[in-house]
């Protein structure tokens, strides 16, 4: 697993490499499965919201790039 990014600039989201998924760290909701996005932009708000994260002008994902 590896960190993928961030949601909205602030959620974290991880990549299980195995299992081809990206997922929220902090529910461990699915949100890519095989390079397809499960949700749609309002879908990851609502999740934003209800995680306390007002997702205003941010990104969807901001990706962290890492050497390894």
């Amino acid at each position: 697993m590896e960190i993928y990014g961030y949601l909205f600039g602030v959620i974290r989201v991880i990549k299980d490499t195995h299992r081809d998924e990206v997922f929220i760290e902090a529910n461990s909701h699915v949100i890519i499965r095989n390079n397809i996005y499960l949700l749609d932009y309002w879908e990851l708000v609502a999740i934003a919201r209800s995680l306390g994260v007002n997702p205003g002008r941010y990104t969807i994902i901001e990706e962290e790039y890492t050497n390894g």
